[in-house]
């Protein structure tokens, strides 16, 4: 069985994405079995990883765990740690998203802004005065006067 060792910067990226997922229990420890898991896996088959590109070492690897995407119960998860306990969901009736979706096609919105100017249109909804996203650039499109962008 192969030595795996950790660089500082793949200790550092586990460390800040266990962090980012503080409020998400459930994702974290999923995020956990995963990078243990696949830490096992680099000492039973220690090529398995690919090379590194900034080394051009065949004994220096890395493989990556952390998925892009969430699946739907890391991502209801995440949800019900983050929002569903901690707040109030509000979501807009029928007739104001068809509004949306119209509105979206005529200005020429694409894929997931839609989703963006979703969120917009239910904080306007809540009274919310301020939008907390990592997504500023897309979100600022349609946040307009009285409300504010955070990111964290």
């Amino acid at each position: 069985m192969a030595r795996v060792r950790w660089s500082r910067i793949a200790y550092r990226d586990v460390r800040s994405a266990l962090g980012y997922l503080d409020g998400a229990p459930s994702a974290a420890r999923a995020l956990r079995v995963r990078v243990g898991n696949a830490t096992q896996m680099l000492r039973s088959y220690p090529l398995l990883g690919r090379i590194v590109p900034e080394y051009q070492d065949e004994a220096v690897r890395e493989l990556i765990v952390h998925r892009s995407r969430f699946s739907a119960h890391d991502a209801l998860s995440g949800i019900e740690d983050t929002f569903l306990n901690n707040g109030v969901v509000v979501a807009m009736r029928h007739g104001r998203y068809v509004q949306l979706l119209y509105r979206s096609v005529e200005e020429g919105t694409l894929g997931g802004q839609v989703h963006d100017a979703a969120i917009v249109a239910c904080a306007r909804q809540a009274g919310v005065a301020e939008i907390l996203t990592f997504n500023d650039r897309h979100v600022r499109r349609f946040v307009g006067d009285g409300l504010t962008i955070a990111v964290p």
